[in-house]
């Protein structure tokens, strides 16, 4: 891009033979060319890049509701623009693989970041109608409050979408269900689950409690 000074850009506004001339709001004038492919083939670590940025965008679009609770306060924490962006700083250390067969590794994925305790033998099974979760529901550190909620959720691969329940049952209950759609039925789940203040001001890191078949 150029900044024009003098000459006929001065009273030309537009595209002209793909040059593009813009009068700014505070008197500069602009010109830029428009942007051509590259002739250079570009490498397999650029090609990986790629490949690893876009699976790993897909599946943090998929869960963006859930993302934008688990993680506010990394993003207030870190001054990340958004949950999403905040939660893609860890797409390369979470694609394994190589170029083109690359997959996410979803036990090192964090759904929600923070510094609360994690739940703590925590375990999940698969009954009629979704998954039901279970947690050590005793108080053992100064963080953790019988009001805690248990954050819910599971990714389905195969079809790019996520389920989840922000808001779950109390710490004190020690389970909660997360009930499921029968049109994912006969897919394979990578599962969650975390804790989160009643208040919302702090979080725990999600633990990953594997693959399910639903």
């Amino acid at each position: 891009m150029a900044i024009v000074k003098s000459g006929l850009g001065k009273y030309l506004s537009g595209t002209i033979d793909g040059i593009t001339i813009t009068h700014h709001k505070n008197g500069t004038i602009s010109a830029k060319t428009k942007n051509r492919p590259s002739k250079v083939p570009r490498t397999k670590s650029q090609k990986s890049g790629t490949q690893c940025f876009k699976r790993f965008s897909k599946f943090c679009s998929s869960a963006i509701g859930f993302l934008k609770i688990g993680y506010a306060l990394e993003v207030k924490k870190m001054g990340f623009t958004s949950a999403f962006n905040a939660c893609m700083k860890q797409a390369k250390s979470a694609i394994t693989g190589e170029f083109p067969n690359q997959k996410i590794d979803f036990p090192n994925v964090l759904v929600t970041k923070g510094d609360m305790t994690p739940p703590e033998n925590a375990n999940v099974t698969v009954q009629e109608t979704g998954l039901v979760f279970s947690w050590d529901p005793e108080i053992t550190k100064d963080d953790q409050h019988y009001t805690d909620h248990a954050m819910l959720f599971v990714h389905f691969p195969g079809e790019i979408k996520s389920v989840y329940k922000i808001a779950g049952a109390q710490r004190i209950e020690g389970k909660d269900t997360l009930l499921l759609p029968d049109d994912l039925k006969g897919n394979v789940g990578e599962v969650y689950i975390s804790f989160i203040k009643d208040e919302q001001d702090a979080v725990s890191n999600s633990v990953y409690l594997g693959q399910v078949n639903w």
